[in-house]
């Protein structure tokens, strides 16, 4: 099966007041990796009850799924999440309940090329953190590429979300020669918009 295409990831949420399902605090749970699927996503609980999932799926979509936690879906100071997705519906569960379906829209993949030149061998620790500063900058652009909410922007960005829709496709050692696979759109925008800074990178 691939799971770029159909999948699945479970994991529990809880924290140390026993009410804090149905208070009226808002708890932020932070960043959860599931990187054999390429996932990352943020779990917050807010004031009002509802639970919101940012998610940057394997289908190359950031996806907001909140909904309300009703008093029927409840039963203990835990809360067991289920996400599942299936080309091209993405559903949330919470205790065995299908609280939320989005239907998505393909999305459309395309490739960067880059070159790191310098001496006769790049470091690896240089070429890391050149990766690295990379991977903030397609978060970034992708990020304000897809929401204009400020409180899910910061959050995007801040646990860098977006940087498990891109990867390091192809390599090659000495000068460092690559290529990244992602989101069309956003590589498209650097193409146009970095592209002196992308065409060679200079290890000095």
């Amino acid at each position: 099966m691939d799971i770029l295409r159909e999948g699945s990831i479970t994991f529990w949420i809880s924290h140390p007041h026993n009410d804090w399902i149905v208070n009226e605090n808002g708890y932020n749970f932070g960043r959860r990796n599931f990187p054999q699927y390429g996932i990352a996503l943020s779990v917050l609980k807010h004031p009002d009850r509802n639970l919101e999932v940012i998610l940057s799926d394997p289908l190359h979509r950031t996806l907001v799924l909140r909904k309300r936690i009703n008093d029927s879906i409840i039963k203990d100071s835990r809360l067991f999440i289920a996400i599942t997705w299936k080309y091209t519906t993405v559903n949330l569960y919470v205790n065995g309940i299908n609280i939320q379906t989005v239907d998505i829209s393909l999305i459309e993949l395309s490739t960067l090329d880059f070159e790191i030149k310098g001496s006769d061998k790049i470091p690896l620790s240089i070429s890391s953190e050149i990766l690295k500063e990379l991977g903030t900058v397609f978060n970034t652009i992708s990020a304000f590429q897809e929401t204009t909410d400020p409180s899910i922007l910061k959050i995007i960005l801040k646990d860098k979300l977006n940087e498990t829709k891109f990867s390091l496709k192809e390599s090659k050692e000495d000068s460092f020669i690559g290529k990244f696979q992602g989101v069309k759109k956003v590589l498209d925008f650097v193409k146009l918009n970095f592209q002196s800074f992308f065409a060679v990178i200079l290890w000095i």
